[in-house]
């Protein structure tokens, strides 16, 4: 049986000014060693920083064969996420927008 994932919550702005912060907030949460799920619901102001950490977050938990989960994208950061290529394969639309590209 798996045990609860640690959520890590993040504020309005997830950007340049704040993406140490949440870093920390992962590496402490990676290092508890079970899943981890990152609530973007707060989010209303994001940058490339940020979804290059996540990215790399999820690449690290599958090194580790760890889960690593987000709460779907709300529409101030799927903008950026559309932009940027980020949600062009299916599997990348399920893992930032929580379903399989229809919308």
């Amino acid at each position: 049986m798996r045990s609860k994932p640690t959520t890590v919550g993040v504020s309005n702005h997830a950007d340049i000014q704040t993406i140490g912060q949440i870093h920390e907030d992962l590496t402490k949460a990676f290092a508890k060693g079970g899943d981890v799920r990152l609530a973007l619901d707060a989010v209303a102001d994001a940058d490339l920083t940020f979804v290059q950490l996540v990215e790399a977050a999820r690449r690290f938990a599958t090194s580790q064969g760890r889960s690593f989960a987000v709460t779907p994208a709300p529409d101030s950061l799927r903008d950026l996420l559309e932009r940027g290529g980020f949600v062009a394969r299916p599997e990348d639309r399920s893992f930032w927008l929580g379903n399989t590209g229809d919308n």
